[in-house]
């Protein structure tokens, strides 16, 4: 079951306060619900420092995300290991990029 959101994206670090962008955010269980997951499944898992093992060994578990700007293919970007804010009429949560996301898809 995928949970939607239409969320901002606010940089938690170092990105004005006017650098904003609306984005539609995709949550699937399956990816990092699991405590036991294997971080190496994620596309930033090599840029991770320290290197960890499971997704329950990362300090922010489990506020953890995917991104599409994220190029799984290159293995990650520089953007992997950062944190975001997003932001919805519900609330705010700041989430760790592990992995990529296609843009759009479910």
């Amino acid at each position: 079951m995928f949970r939607v959101f239409t969320a901002m994206l606010f940089a938690v670090a170092a990105v004005p306060a006017f650098a904003q962008n609306e984005v539609v955010v995709y949550h699937n269980p399956s990816n990092y619900d699991s405590s036991d997951g294997s971080v190496s499944t994620a596309a930033c898992a090599a840029q991770l420092d320290p290197p960890f093992t499971t997704f329950g060994e990362i300090p922010i578990y489990p506020y953890l995300a995917g991104a599409s700007f994220v190029n799984s293919s290159e293995g990650g970007t520089a953007e992997c290991g950062t944190c975001w804010q997003l932001t919805s009429a519900n609330g705010s949560v700041v989430v760790l990029i592990v992995d990529q996301a296609d843009n759009g898809s479910m």
